[in-house]
């Protein structure tokens, strides 16, 4: 092997790992284009428009049945409770929903009781407590 052979050779190595070393870094600007329109995409499916807390109706409901889930969070109960909905110039419905209500507001979680609520027209079971 000549003084020029080995000139070659050592030439297209070099091209060669600069090429791969430039490829590398391609690739891993590509991933990393990818992974970023992906969790924007994501997180921004998952966050609700202005338009949904703007859906959310008033109205009063009548709890008509209470029970206790066994569920607690931060000392906290669960309740379940069947609720006789009343909004404003729409018919009454019935629906049944859990909700987490603080010990000191248990006293206003009773059958009988009316509540302030918002309910969401398109999916009447989702429905806020005003307690």
């Amino acid at each position: 092997m000549s003084l020029g052979d080995a000139a070659v050779w050592f030439s297209s190595i070099g091209i060669l790992i600069v090429g791969l070393f430039a490829l590398s870094i391609l690739f891993t600007a590509a991933v990393a284009i990818g992974l970023v329109i992906f969790i924007r995409r994501g997180s921004q499916a998952a966050r609700p428009g202005p338009a949904a807390a703007i859906t959310n109706l008033p109205a009063q409901a009548t709890i008509l049945k209470m029970w206790d889930t066994g569920v607690t969070l931060n000392g906290n109960p669960q309740v379940g409770l069947l609720l006789q909905v009343q909004p404003a110039g729409h018919p009454p419905f019935q629906v049944e929903t859990r909700s987490i209500v603080p010990r000191p507001a248990l006293g206003q979680v009773q059958p009988g009781r009316e509540l302030a609520i918002q309910y969401d027209p398109n999916n009447p079971a989702n429905i806020t407590l005003s307690l």
